[in-house]
């Protein structure tokens, strides 16, 4: 065989390789750049992410939650409408504090959270959120147990993402009948409570940055949220991990109340098929395995060129 034809066959080897494993890291991975806009997020049945979380005293909780989308096709009836939702599953853990640190007052303990979210899947507006926290704690130097059982409805959905596509300056307003049910059990104790109010929230994308959190640096839209009662909060949206990477909630005095942190996540590519993914990963481990065995046994046939010594 010429050495052109060699040649050409390994660059074509390489070539293919390089333009496979290219458009795998493509689809695994957004380009980084300055963000103009981001697009509203589409979820994928096994998307999960681990956060960090404080809940501030006085009954303060630490610990981590996880968001796993596990139904991206739920059909949810609520106030005579049908609703094609996304299904997260919601579970945490952790330790209870208080803010009194000395030994007669201190609070400790650990809790537990379970629960379930419905996003409408044409637009992520909220449709449900069920939640169970169960604590075991001491308080003054006594043991208790605590139960909190909550469902919350909109009717119609809250619009909290209608701002899609964000951009810098951008704003928007959601709003939407809450109905409140409230199952409560403190040390065997239960009390139940049903309310309904008008939910309104005002949202602006105060500016983009590049925010550091455990799961790593990303670019972000900052969008602040302003409640009726006059709480605010500030979450940073990440395109990249299709969530908010960081969150801090305030009182109307701008005391904060709570905040959380990205700590990991995985996700299933946005628009991608897994099966063609699997699919291309195989294609690409072939291409490379067979390339590199064409090219040890064309070393293993090659003769050895020993110079010709002079008689």
């Amino acid at each position: 065989m010429q050495l052109r034809t060699v040649l050409s066959k390994r660059l074509a080897f390489l070539f293919a390789s390089i333009l496979i494993l290219c458009l795998l890291n493509h689809c695994l991975n957004t380009a980084s750049g300055e963000m103009k806009t981001a697009d509203l997020p589409k979820d994928s049945i096994g998307d999960k992410w681990k956060f960090s979380v404080d809940y501030k005293p006085p009954f303060g909780m630490l610990g981590t939650m996880t968001w796993e989308t596990t139904n991206d096709s739920y059909l949810l009836s609520q106030a005579g409408s049908n609703y094609e939702c996304y299904e997260t599953t919601i579970t945490g853990s952790g330790t209870v504090y208080g803010e009194n640190t000395s030994s007669a007052r201190a609070l400790s303990g650990t809790w537990t959270w379970t629960g379930k979210e419905y996003d409408v899947k044409s637009d992520l507006s909220w449709a449900r959120v069920t939640t169970t926290v169960n604590s075991n704690y001491i308080y003054v130097g006594n043991p208790h147990t605590y139960i909190y059982q909550e469902e919350l409805a909109y009717n119609p959905p809250l619009e909290v993402n209608k701002g899609f596509p964000l951009s810098a300056g951008k704003g928007w307003s959601a709003a939407s009948t809450e109905t409140t049910i409230t199952v409560t059990t403190s040390d065997g104790q239960t009390t139940h409570d049903t309310n309904a109010t008008t939910k309104s929230t005002d949202f602006l994308v105060v500016r983009t940055q590049m925010t550091t959190v455990s799961a790593g640096e990303f670019e972000t839209f900052v969008v602040r949220r302003t409640y009726s009662d006059g709480t605010y909060s500030e979450f940073y949206y990440s395109p990249k991990t299709r969530s908010d990477v960081k969150g801090i909630a305030y009182d109307s005095t701008g005391k904060v109340t709570f905040s959380m942190e990205l700590l990991e996540y995985s996700l299933v590519p946005e628009g991608f098929p897994i099966v063609y993914l699997v699919a291309g990963t195989v294609v690409a481990a072939v291409v490379i395995l067979g390339g590199l065995g064409y090219i040890l046994l064309r070393r293993r046939k090659k003769p050895e060129l020993v110079p010709k010594q002079p008689t």
